[in-house]
C-alpha cells in the first residue's frame, strides 16, 4: 500500500453491479414483478396500485393482470373474518385496468380527466383460498367508443371479463367520458379540493347513528354513511359521509366525491339494512352529476328480499342536500357465511 500525503491509496476499484447481473437467469424480473404505472392507473401511492406489469393486446381484447390486495386499509377491513374476496376490490382492479387501457389503446394524454357516467357488475363468489399464490386476476377488456369528436374519443364503454386462472369470475362495465384539462377547468374550476397528502393524519369524520360493525367494518375511517332513518319499513335514507383522510378512498386530491366512494356508501346502506355480512353480487350505478365535497349528499333507497332471504336488493337515488337526483343505483346482495 502506498501512502501519499498522509492518505492510503489503493488500485482496488469497486465493480459496477446491476440488479440484472446479480439475479440468476431463471429468476430474472418479469413485467409481472412490478406494479403498473401510477400515472396510468390514476393513483399516487404505489400501495394503492393493484395492477401488475402493462397492458397487452390480442385482436380487439386488451388484457391486464391484477392482484387482489392482502393488507389494504380499506379493502381488507372486515369486522368479521371472511373467506370471500371483496367484490369492490375486483371492481377497483377493473377501474385501474380501464384507465391504463384508455391511455394505451385510445392514446389519451395523461392530463385527460375521466368522468364516470355508469358502472355495472355481475360477479361470482370468489374465495381467498381459490386464488393462486400471487392472488392474480386477469381482466380481458373490450372497448366501444360511443362518442368522438374529430377522431378523438369523448365517451367509451369498457367491458371487462375477469378470470381466476381458467375460472370465469364475472363481468364489470364502465362508461366513462373524457375531458381535456382546459375543458374540465372551465366546468369544475373553483370547486373545493379534498383528499390526498393535504389531509394529513387519519381523522375519522363523525358517522352519527352508524357504527363500523353495523356496516361490516372495524376501522371508523372506512365508514362513509351517517344519520340513517327509515321513513317506512322498506325505505332507508342516510347521509353520505366521505372520509377525506382515508388514503385508499382519497389517494389524491379530488374536487368531488368519486364514484367508487359513492358505490361503497350504497354497499354500506345495504349492509345496514340487511346485515353486515351481506355481500354485493351484482348491481349498477348511473351518475347524472357530481356530488360536491362540501355537499351533504344522501342515499334514498328502497329494499326488497326474496322469499327465503338469501338475496336482498336495495335500489333508489343518490341526491344532493336539496333532494335533487345526482344518480341512481340498484344493488343485489347475497347472504355471506362467517369464516
Amino acid at each position: 500500500m502506498d501512502v501519499q500525503a498522509g492518505r492510503a491509496s489503493s488500485s482496488y476499484r469497486r465493480p459496477q453491479l446491476t440488479l440484472e447481473a446479480l439475479t440468476p437467469e431463471p429468476a430474472r424480473l418479469s413485467p409481472l414483478d412490478q406494479s403498473a404505472s401510477a400515472i396510468l392507473t390514476h393513483r399516487t401511492s404505489i400501495g394503492e396500485i393493484f395492477l401488475l406489469g402493462s397492458v397487452s393486446e390480442a385482436g380487439d381484447v386488451w388484457s391486464t393482470v391484477g392482484q387482489v390486495p392482502r393488507s389494504n386499509l380499506y379493502f381488507n377491513d372486515h369486522h368479521e373474518p371472511t373467506m370471500y374476496v371483496d367484490p369492490l376490490a375486483l371492481i377497483e382492479i377493473v377501474r385501474q385496468s380501464c384507465s391504463c387501457i384508455a391511455h394505451t389503446a385510445l392514446a389519451l394524454p395523461t392530463s385527460t380527466k375521466f368522468v364516470l357516467n355508469e358502472l355495472a357488475f355481475d360477479l361470482r363468489t370468489l374465495r381467498y383460498d381459490g386464488l393462486d399464490a400471487r392472488r392474480s386476476i386477469v381482466a380481458n377488456t373490450q372497448i366501444e367508443v360511443i362518442r368522438e369528436r374529430r377522431g378523438i374519443p369523448q365517451t367509451a364503454v369498457f367491458t371487462s371479463e375477469l378470470y381466476n386462472g381458467s375460472n370465469f369470475v364475472g363481468r364489470v362495465k364502465f362508461e366513462t367520458s373524457f375531458l381535456t384539462d382546459p375543458v374540465y377547468s372551465v366546468l369544475r374550476g373553483g370547486r373545493t379540493q379534498r383528499g390526498g397528502d393535504a389531509e394529513g393524519a387519519l381523522i375519522s369524520a363523525p358517522t352519527v347513528g352508524v357504527t363500523p360493525q353495523s356496516v361490516g367494518r372495524r376501522h371508523p375511517i372506512n365508514v362513509v354513511i351517517a344519520d340513517p332513518s327509515r321513513p317506512s319499513h322498506r325505505e332507508l335514507v342516510c347521509q353520505i359521509q366521505p372520509q377525506f383522510s382515508n388514503p385508499s378512498m382519497f389517494d389524491h386530491a379530488q374536487d368531488h366525491v368519486p364514484g367508487m366512494v359513492i358505490l361503497e356508501a350504497v354497499r354500506q346502506a345495504a349492509q345496514y339494512s340487511f346485515g353486515a355480512l351481506a355481500r354485493p353480487v351484482s348491481g349498477a350505478c348511473m351518475f347524472y352529476n357530481f356530488l360536491e365535497n362540501d355537499d351533504a349528499g344522501r342515499i334514498v333507497g328502497e329494499s326488497a328480499q326474496d322469499g327465503v332471504a338469501t338475496r336482498s336488493r336495495l335500489f333508489g337515488e343518490i341526491q344532493d342536500a336539496r333532494g335533487i337526483a345526482l344518480g341512481r343505483f340498484d344493488l343485489q346482495l347475497s347472504a355471506e357465511e362467517a369464516a
